[in-house]
């Protein structure tokens, strides 16, 4: 993200450029950035949306994609692993300290959220200018529901296996690419992921495509 230099604050950049394109997200980046949207008019502390879908289907793919495509309309913001509680933590007290230089735990002092989190999370309620955090691998959604950074200036997105309804959230189901022809998106992306090119390529990668049903290798 482009840093912006507003109330005081420098707020740190997630560095979301996409190394190769994002193939057949079209739909889901609209859709996704149409929930977000409106996400924002809910009443709950912490609002955003839950992209879910099972491993490997692009679940982190499209929420690198929508941070890509909307960073200027962010000041900043995190980017961080939940796969457990300790690391959506870790997550917030590295944006304190880069944020808004909050000195960092001392060697060997246990992670606190009263003494270490909750300060960060009261910082980010204040914001001014709009944020987006993106929790990646989220494994339990009740384990973190109280690190969620909240604030009207707030937007979040939660990448998880889990279908799980959480209010002031969207619900946002990926799946796997359509393998309907050789010209299919499943092919195409299949096609990129190996380097190759030219219509010799396509069949080959359509009969692979249908095998795997349509899941990125």
């Amino acid at each position: 993200f482009l840093n912006r230099f507003r109330e005081g604050i420098r707020y740190p950049a997630i560095e979301m450029d996409l190394e190769r394109g994002v193939v057949g997200r079209e739909d889901d980046l609209r859709r996704l950035r149409a929930e977000m949207k409106r996400s924002r008019k809910f009443s709950e502390p912490s609002r955003g949306a839950i992209v879910w879908g099972e491993g490997g289907w692009g679940k982190s793919t499209l929420a690198r994609y929508y941070a890509n495509r909307t960073q200027r309309s962010y000041g900043g913001g995190l980017w961080g692993s939940a796969a457990s509680r300790a690391d959506a933590m870790e997550a917030l007290v590295g944006f304190g300290a880069a944020a808004f230089d909050i000195p960092a735990r001392g060697e060997g002092v246990p992670l606190s959220f009263e003494q270490h989190v909750k300060p960060v999370l009261q910082k980010i309620s204040a914001a001014r200018q709009r944020l987006l955090f993106i929790f990646d691998n989220v494994e339990d959604l009740e384990d973190i529901r109280d690190l969620l950074p909240h604030g009207r200036k707030i937007d979040l997105i939660l990448t998880t296996r889990t279908s799980k309804q959480v209010p002031g959230f969207y619900l946002h189901e990926i799946e796997t690419l359509p393998v309907e022809d050789m010209a299919s998106p499943a092919v195409s992306l299949l096609l990129q992921e190996a380097g190759a090119s030219g219509q010799s390529s396509r069949k080959p990668a359509f009969e692979l495509a249908k095998e795997v049903g349509g899941m990125p290798l």
